[in-house]
């Protein structure tokens, strides 16, 4: 991986629908892509009685430090990373996540099944 803060580059940041846990990539976006950074972030055990709203207060916080860190010229939204995502969740996150590039106005492209 390459230090990019030395030199301007278009980043586009992937995300998994839900609020499970979080994949996250960060990505020069150009002719020669190239990874930044990534991680997969596991949330609260589902054991736990933390409410969606918490769940998704808490990325929304990671995603702030990963924006400061990379501005987004583009923000992916992928499918859920795991199966046992409850639905409630993976259907709370695109609007979130585009609701949230909207408050930054960058743009979000969801990419919820294998066709996109």
């Amino acid at each position: 991986m390459h230090d990019h803060s030395s030199k301007k580059s278009l980043i586009a940041i992937g995300f998994t629908s839900g609020l499970g846990s979080i994949a996250c990539s960060v990505i020069t976006a150009s002719s020669d892509p190239e990874e930044v950074w990534s991680e997969v972030m596991a949330g609260p055990r589902k054991k736990r009685s933390v409410s969606h709203y918490r769940r998704w207060g808490a990325q929304r916080l990671m995603f702030e430090i990963i924006f400061d860190r990379w501005p987004p010229t583009l923000i992916a939204h992928g499918p859920p990373s795991g199966h046992d995502e409850p639905l409630e969740w993976v259907q709370i996150m695109p609007t979130a996540v585009f609701e949230l590039g909207k408050s930054i106005g960058v743009p979000v492209v969801l990419f919820d099944d294998d066709q996109a």
